[in-house]
């Protein structure tokens, strides 16, 4: 068929580690988790909801680290990488 193309994505592995709730979650603690290239930590969390939907509202709170720091949510992830989700937590002494 002239003019039609078909758009190929490109697949990239990153490594996920859930800490607190989500780990339960999720049942398990380390995740390898196919993305499109160029997916944003926003929409990897996004994604991450409707493969796991009963975590999507502690998925909407979740902070995702890299390398000891904390992404934006318009940061692109990157191939190979490893991500941290981090939940809010509370408690402590009263």
């Amino acid at each position: 068929m002239e003019g039609f193309r078909f758009q190929t994505v490109e697949i990239m592995i990153i490594k996920i580690e859930a800490f607190a709730i989500l780990k339960d979650l999720f049942g398990q603690e380390f995740l390898e988790y196919e993305l499109p290239e160029g997916t944003t930590a926003e929409k990897m969390l996004d994604m991450l909801s409707r493969t796991f939907p009963n975590s999507e509202q502690i998925l909407n709170v979740t902070r995702v680290a890299h390398q000891d720091e904390y992404l934006s949510q318009s940061e692109v992830l990157m191939e190979g990488e490893s991500y941290a989700l981090i939940p809010p937590v509370s408690g402590g002494l009263k």
